[in-house]
């Protein structure tokens, strides 16, 4: 925004507006912000506001009693346990190579290759064709529990070896399913 200041300042032609504006405004703000009416609220209403302020006070400050005991009891217990000398620091690396993916390649292709299956349609007609057919669909059903499985973190070295496992397979069947084109 900065850099446009600069532009518009160019752009718009220079312009200071008569004495006889600014008279006209001051008189209007003379007569009309300074003659406001004053109200003076109840006696109850304030009662009510100090009421309100007090108990407000109240909760902040057992907010922060509550606050100041969670660290102190965490500080004895972080001195107790510094005289332990059993004190393991563990570091995981995350290895992307290792992970579920979201999304298969074999699918988005078997995807890309059923759409010229529907153009083609002796071809998804042969009984060997829709046997292939059949097991993808399977194995794309094993995966998508398998993703189920591993949950977000995708952590269980077993899962990552079976996803990859019916993946390959997936993508065998996909190069067997080429083979009638």
């Amino acid at each position: 925004m900065e850099t446009n200041d600069g532009d518009l300042k160019r752009m718009l032609p220079e312009y200071t507006p008569p004495e006889r504006v600014w008279e006209a405004v001051a008189k209007k703000l003379d007569g009309g912000y300074y003659d406001l009416p004053v109200y003076t609220p109840r006696g109850e209403i304030w009662d009510a506001i100090e009421v309100k302020l007090r108990n407000e006070t109240w909760h902040y400050r057992k907010q922060w009693l509550g606050a100041a005991a969670a660290v102190l009891c965490i500080g004895v217990f972080l001195r107790f346990q510094a005289g332990n000398n059993d004190v393991v620091v563990k570091q995981e690396i995350f290895d992307n190579r290792l992970q579920i993916s979201a999304v298969s390649e074999a699918d988005n292709q078997y995807e890309e290759f059923m759409e010229i299956c529907l153009t083609q349609s002796q071809l998804c007609r042969q009984p060997d064709f829709s046997r292939l057919r059949r097991e993808f669909e399977l194995l794309r059903e094993a995966t998508s529990e398998l993703r189920s499985a591993a949950g977000a973190f995708n952590r269980d070295p077993k899962l990552v070896e079976e996803h990859a496992s019916i993946e390959l397979k997936k993508a065998e069947i996909l190069n067997e399913m080429v083979k009638f084109i």
